[in-house]
């Protein structure tokens, strides 16, 4: 039973700390994200006129 205790503390342990990695990296990219406003007219599309549908699948087929 105490090898079941410790397998489950070093599993949210591992939790812990993969899910805190993926929050500060989030975090950091969104703090030094410097969007370049002027540049991104220049290569600015314009949206297509026409619409196009496709095969509508049953989702029992899944």
């Amino acid at each position: 039973m105490k090898i079941v205790i410790q397998a489950l503390i070093l599993s949210l342990f591992i939790h812990i700390l993969y899910f805190l990695g993926t929050f500060l990296s989030g975090y950091f990219q969104t703090i030094s994200y410097k969007p370049d406003i002027q540049n991104a007219w220049q290569s600015a599309h314009h949206l297509q006129n026409k619409v196009t549908f496709g095969v509508a699948i049953s989702p029992l087929s899944y």
